[in-house]
């Protein structure tokens, strides 16, 4: 893979999609210059609870994400390229939450990608995390929607962690000229996706798997004391279908952003 580079007006924002696995660190490739913000791309790592690569692929940064991140760079707003973006409160939102779903991949045809709507607002068929249960008190889920069996459910989920780091490139003598990344840590636990009710020997309700994931997104957002609004989609991923039948299945998405 090969780093991007992007010419802004004079500002450079540099882009690698890459990583080196042993070290866990970005490694600088020679790049080609491109003038184009559809150049601008995450990468995302699949791995299992014991580090085994399950999946490694370029994320797509739709265009809500390509025109974020210009108003982020030029502090400016795009409301008034007519795209119904939603621009309230700019300066405090930020990349903050992810959600899966099975409109990526048909299952089976992993050549075959479902579109996304053209206005890139949301995946094209998401799934929820788990339902809202009675007494429960979650920190690490959010977005509480009504689904079509009149369950509500949990929609999204907060990363796991989120670090900055640099990177020493060759031939470069201060940390000034470093490459930097942010890494995402996306965790898909047992208890994830477990929507599916049935009575155990005790007459108890307990929640099962029956579910595939092909299509991973990162959404920004506004955060308000632990509550988030104005959801809009950065990145959409698409992938072969990832099944989720196994109730103690964990998945663990490091996803990386160059800059």
């Amino acid at each position: 893979m090969e780093t991007k580079i992007l010419n802004l007006h004079e500002r450079k924002l540099n882009l690698i999609d890459t990583m080196d696995m042993e070290s866990d660190s970005a490694i600088q490739i020679p790049s080609n210059d491109r003038r184009s913000l559809h150049a601008f791309k995450g990468h995302a790592v699949f791995c299992d609870e014991n580090g085994n690569v399950l999946l490694e692929k370029d994320n797509t940064i739709v265009l809500r994400g390509r025109t974020f991140a210009l108003e982020k760079i030029f502090g400016i707003s795009s409301s008034g390229l007519g795209l119904n973006y939603n621009t309230q409160d700019l300066p405090n939102k930020k990349v903050c939450l992810f959600r899966c779903g099975t409109g990526g991949c048909i299952e089976g045809q992993p050549f075959n990608i479902l579109p996304t709507a053209s206005n890139c607002a949301k995946l094209s068929s998401e799934i929820p995390f788990r339902p809202v249960i009675a007494g429960e008190s979650l920190t690490n889920y959010t977005d509480v929607r009504t689904g079509s069996d009149n369950t509500q459910y949990y929609w999204s989920k907060k990363f796991d962690s989120m670090v900055m780091d640099h990177n020493r490139s060759e031939g470069k003598t201060s940390t000034t000229e470093d490459e930097v990344y942010v890494k995402l840590t996306l965790k898909i636990t047992e208890d994830d996706f477990a929507t599916i009710p049935t009575t155990n020997i005790n007459g108890d309700i307990e929640y099962k798997r029956s579910t595939f994931i092909n299509e991973l997104g990162l959404y920004i957002a506004n955060e308000d004391n632990g509550n988030y609004r104005n959801y809009e989609l950065f990145s959409r991923l698409t992938f072969e279908s990832e099944p989720l039948f196994n109730n103690t299945k964990v998945i663990i998405i490091y996803y990386y952003i160059y800059a």
